[in-house]
C-alpha cells in the first residue's frame, strides 16, 4: 500500500488523540501520585467487646493508655480562613483525614453528618479535615452532592496535617481530648452513627481519660418460660424493634450496649 501524506497525517492526529484520550483516564482514574492509600478493609464485629474493652465497630479502634501531645496542626475552614487545631480547646474533636478519591472516605461521610447532628456542639465536634491538593475548588462541588450540611469541612492541599500525624491510610479518625491530645484512633471507614461510636464519644465527653478495658460479663441464661413455640425465622442483624433504637443517632442500633430490653409476652 502506497503511504501518502494524507495517511500519515492521519496516522499521527490517531496518535494523538489516543493519547489525549490515555492522559484524561489516568487525571480521573488515578489517586494524585503522592496520594495516601485507602486503609485496608477490616471485619466489624457485632457486639463482642474486643482487647480495649470497646465493642461492636469500635473494637479497632487503637486507644493510648496516656493521653499523647499533638502539635497545633494549621489548616483552613470551608471559607479558607486559617484554623488551628488549638481553635477547638474545650471541645471533645473527632478528626477524620480524607480526600475526595478516597471511596472508603466517602462511604463514611453521611455517618460522620448524622453523628455532628446527634452529638456535635460545645461538648463535641467532628472535624473532616481533606488532604486533596486542589482544596476548596475540588471539595465544595464534592460536598454539596454528598448532601451533608451538618458536617463541618476544613481543607489542607498541602497533606502537612497527614505527615505530621503519621497517618498511613485513609480515612484514618482521631479522638482528641478537650487540651489537644490524642485519646486514639483507627484506620478505616467506620459506621459512625451506630450506638457503639456514640458510646465512645460520651465515654470521651464525660471523662478526662478512656477508662481502663473492662471485658463485659456474659449474660445469665434465660430460664425457659413455658412450652417452647415454634421457632421463628432469624430477622436480618439490622431488623431491630423500635425500643432498641438509640435515642440520640437516627437509626442506630443499640444491640451492642448493655440496655435491657422489655420482656416479652
Amino acid at each position: 500500500m502506497a503511504v501518502t501524506p494524507r495517511f500519515v497525517v492521519l496516522v499521527f492526529l490517531g496518535a494523538l488523540a489516543l493519547g489525549a484520550l490515555g492522559g484524561v483516564a489516568g487525571v480521573i482514574l488515578m489517586p494524585p501520585p503522592d496520594a495516601l492509600p485507602p486503609a485496608p478493609p477490616r471485619p466489624v464485629a457485632d457486639d463482642a467487646p474486643g482487647t480495649t474493652g470497646l465493642r461492636g465497630s469500635m473494637e479497632a479502634f487503637r486507644l493510648h493508655a496516656v493521653p499523647r501531645d499533638l502539635p497545633d496542626l494549621a489548616f483552613r475552614d470551608a471559607e479558607e480562613r486559617p484554623v488551628t487545631l488549638a481553635d477547638f480547646r474545650g471541645r471533645i474533636v473527632l478528626l477524620n483525614l480524607w480526600a475526595t478519591w478516597c471511596a472508603p472516605c466517602v462511604e463514611e461521610m453521611p455517618a460522620l453528618d448524622r453523628m455532628q447532628t446527634a452529638l456535635g456542639g460545645e461538648h463535641f465536634t467532628v472535624v473532616a479535615l481533606s488532604i486533596d491538593r486542589q482544596g476548596k475548588r475540588i471539595v465544595d462541588p464534592f460536598v454539596a452532592r454528598l448532601n451533608t450540611p451538618a458536617l463541618p469541612i476544613y481543607l489542607d492541599p498541602s497533606g502537612a496535617s497527614a505527615r505530621t500525624l503519621a497517618v498511613a491510610g485513609l480515612p484514618t479518625t482521631l479522638l482528641i481530648d478537650r487540651e489537644g491530645r490524642e485519646l486514639g484512633r483507627i484506620a478505616g471507614a467506620v459506621p459512625w452513627d451506630n450506638a457503639a461510636a456514640a458510646e465512645l464519644i460520651r465515654l470521651a465527653i464525660g471523662l478526662p481519660t478512656m477508662p481502663a478495658a473492662t471485658p463485659r460479663p456474659a449474660a445469665a441464661p434465660r430460664p425457659p418460660a413455658g412450652p417452647a413455640a415454634p421457632a421463628a425465622p432469624a430477622a436480618p442483624a439490622d431488623a431491630l424493634p423500635e425500643v432498641d433504637r438509640h435515642p440520640d443517632i437516627p437509626g442506630a442500633d443499640r444491640a451492642d450496649l448493655d440496655v435491657p430490653r422489655p420482656a416479652v409476652n
